[in-house]
C-alpha cells in the first residue's frame, strides 16, 4: 500500500520516526509530507525538557526531537503515485474535502498529536489515543483507541516514551484495519479537550524539581514494593458478588520482614484449602512460587513450591480433566508455561510451552463453548508499559494449538486491560477483574464486564472501580480471588507517588 504520512514540521520525535520505519517494514511505500503546525504546543515545554535532560541525562529514545537534517531525510523519500491512503499525524482537523483519497487522522485527547501529548503529560494523566478514518462518502469512523499508562508521570521525558510506544502500535493496527476493510470500534465519548499553556508548562518544570533530582538519586537504590497478602471468610458478602468492599477486615499473612507475598490464588483439593502466592526475597531480587495450607483459622508459612533461573509470579491454578494445572508468569524469559501437579501441591512438571516469544503477565483462562480463551496483559511495543495492554489468544484444547486471537494488544486501556484475578460469573455475565493502573501500578480493582468476546474483538464495560480502603494505608490493590467460603487480596503499602487523575469517565451497570 502507497502511504502519506503527514507530519508537525515544526515538531518531529523519535517516535514518528519509528513509526515511519514499522510501516516500511510491513511492506508499505511510505512517503512524507511536512506541514505548519495545525495548533502550537506550548512555550514552556521545551524548558520542561530541556531542565530533564540537565538532570536526568538524555531524553528516552521515543521523545527525542529530530533535528531539521533528519527531518529533511525523512521528506526526501520517493514519493509513488496514486496515494492509497493519508495517514496524518499532524492535524485531524484538516481534511480538504476535495481531496477524496482516505485518511486516516491521529488525535490525542481530541487534540492534534504534539498539543495532545503536551496537555495530558503535564496534567500527569493518560491520554486517550484516537485513529478515525475519513472517507470521501462517509463520516468518520474509529479504527482503534487507546488509553496508555503513563509509569513515570512526573518525567514529561519518560512519559512521552511510554505513551508514545503505544501510539505507534495502535496506529500500525490501525493502519492494518483499513488494509483488511475492517470497520473498527465503537466511538467512544471523550472529555472536552485541554490545550496546555505555557504556565502549566513552567509549573510542571519548576514545582517537580525536587522530584526529578530525587529520581537521579534514587538510581542508586533499589525501591521496594512492600506488597501484602490479605485473606477472609466470606459470610454472603463475597466482593465477586456485591463488587463492594466487605464491613469484615481481611487478616493479613505475615512476612519476616525479608521477603513479600503477592498474587494471591485459591485452590480447594480434597476439601481442603491451599494457597498459592509469588514469594519475592529481596536478597536475591526474584520471585518464587510458594504454597500455604489451610489450618482452620490461618495459614500455615508458605513453603517454596517452584524455582526457575527467571523470575515467577502470578500461580494461577486450576483443575480440569482430573488434574491440577498451573500457569505462572514468566515474562521475563518471554514465554508462557503449563505446569501439572505431580504430587500437589509441593511438585509440579512443566508440561508443555503454551506462548514462546512473547513478555505475557496475569494470565487468566475462560472456558466456553467456541473453546479456551487466554486473556493475559502484555507490553509487545518496545518502550510501552507492562500493564496497559491485552493479548486474546484462543485454542481448541488447553494443552496444545493455542494461537493470537487478534491483534498483539486487542485492548490498550490502563484502566481494565491487565487481569487482577480469575474471571468471575455474575448471574449470566462473566466479568473480567482487571488492575487500574491510571494514577500507579495496581492503584485500584476495576470489574468489566464482557459484552463481546471473538476473534480479534474484545468489547467491555467497566461496571465497578475499588481503590483500596483507606484504613488499609496502602496505594493500591492488585489481586482478588475467592475458593469456598475464602477470598483473598493483595495490597501495597509502598511509597510510590500516586497522582489524582480526572478521566472523565464514568462506571456502566450490570443491567
Amino acid at each position: 500500500m502507497r502511504i502519506e504520512v503527514r507530519l508537525d514540521r515544526t515538531l518531529v520525535r523519535n517516535w514518528q520516526q519509528r513509526l515511519i520505519e514499522r510501516l516500511g517494514t510491513a511492506g508499505h511505500a511510505v512517503s512524507v509530507v511536512a506541514e505548519p503546525a495545525a495548533m502550537p504546543v506550548p512555550a514552556g515545554l521545551y524548558l520542561v525538557e530541556r531542565l530533564e535532560r540537565l538532570i536526568l541525562g538524555r531524553a528516552s529514545p521515543f521523545g527525542r526531537r529530530l533535528g531539521a537534517e533528519q527531518i529533511r531525510r525523512l521528506t526526501e523519500r520517493p514519493r509513488q503515485e496514486p496515494i492509497d491512503l493519508i495517514l496524518d499525524l499532524a492535524n485531524p482537523d484538516g481534511h480538504d474535502a476535495r481531496d477524496k483519497r482516505p485518511r486516516i487522522v491521529l488525535s490525542i485527547d481530541g487534540l492534534p498529536p504534539e498539543p495532545g501529548l503536551a496537555a495530558a503529560l503535564l496534567d500527569r494523566r493518560p491520554p486517550f489515543i484516537d485513529l478515525d478514518l475519513i472517507c470521501p462518502d462517509g463520516g468518520p469512523t474509529r479504527l482503534v483507541t487507546g488509553l496508555p499508562a503513563v509509569p513515570e508521570a512526573d518525567v514529561f521525558t519518560r512519559a512521552i516514551h511510554s505513551v508514545a510506544a503505544r501510539v505507534v502500535g495502535l496506529t500500525l493496527q490501525a493502519v492494518e484495519v483499513f488494509a483488511a476493510g475492517g470497520i473498527g470500534v465503537a466511538i467512544v465519548p471523550r472529555p472536552e479537550p485541554r490545550s496546555a499553556s505555557s504556565i502549566g508548562a513552567a509549573a510542571f518544570a519548576f514545582a517537580g524539581l525536587p522530584g526529578k533530582i530525587a529520581l537521579r538519586l534514587r538510581r542508586l537504590v533499589v525501591a521496594r514494593r512492600e506488597w501484602v497478602v490479605g485473606w477472609r471468610r466470606i459470610r454472603g458478602d463475597a466482593v465477586a458478588d456485591t463488587l463492594a468492599w466487605p464491613a469484615d477486615d481481611y487478616a493479613w499473612l505475615a512476612d519476616d520482614g525479608q521477603r513479600y507475598y503477592a498474587d494471591p490464588h485459591l485452590h480447594i483439593h480434597n476439601g481442603r484449602p491451599y494457597l498459592f502466592v509469588e514469594e519475592f526475597p529481596y536478597a536475591t531480587g526474584k520471585g518464587i512460587l510458594s504454597a500455604s495450607e489451610w489450618t482452620g483459622d490461618g495459614w500455615t508459612v508458605p513453603r517454596p513450591i517452584l524455582e526457575e533461573a527467571h523470575h515467577l509470579s502470578w500461580p494461577h491454578v486450576f483443575a480440569h480433566d482430573g488434574q491440577i494445572w498451573m500457569v505462572p508468569e514468566s515474562g521475563g524469559k518471554r514465554t508462557l508455561d503449563l505446569y501439572r501437579a505431580v504430587d500437589f501441591p509441593y511438585h509440579w512438571e512443566r508440561a508443555d510451552r503454551l506462548v514462546d516469544g512473547r513478555s505475557l503477565s496475569d494470565a487468566t483462562f475462560l472456558r466456553r463453548a467456541d473453546g479456551w480463551w487466554l486473556l493475559a496483559g502484555c507490553d509487545d511495543e518496545y518502550g510501552a508499559a507492562p500493564y496497559d495492554g491485552l493479548t486474546l489468544m484462543h485454542s481448541d484444547s488447553l494443552l496444545s494449538g493455542w494461537r493470537p486471537a487478534g491483534p498483539p494488544s486487542v485492548l490498550v486501556d490502563a484502566r481494565s486491560a491487565r487481569p487482577a484475578g480469575k474471571i468471575l460469573s455474575h448471574g449470566d455475565a462473566a466479568i473480567r477483574v482487571t488492575q487500574d493502573c491510571t494514577t500507579s501500578y495496581g492503584a485500584a480493582l476495576c470489574f468489566a464486564r464482557i459484552d463481546r468476546l471473538e476473534d480479534g474483538i474484545l468489547e467491555q464495560t467497566i461496571v465497578k472501580r475499588l481503590p483500596p480502603q483507606p484504613d488499609w494505608q496502602a496505594i493500591g490493590v492488585h489481586t482478588l480471588n475467592s475458593a469456598g467460603d475464602l477470598e483473598v487480596i493483595d495490597i501495597n503499602r509502598g511509597r510510590e507517588i500516586v497522582r489524582s487523575v480526572p478521566l472523565g469517565w464514568t462506571e456502566g451497570t450490570l443491567g
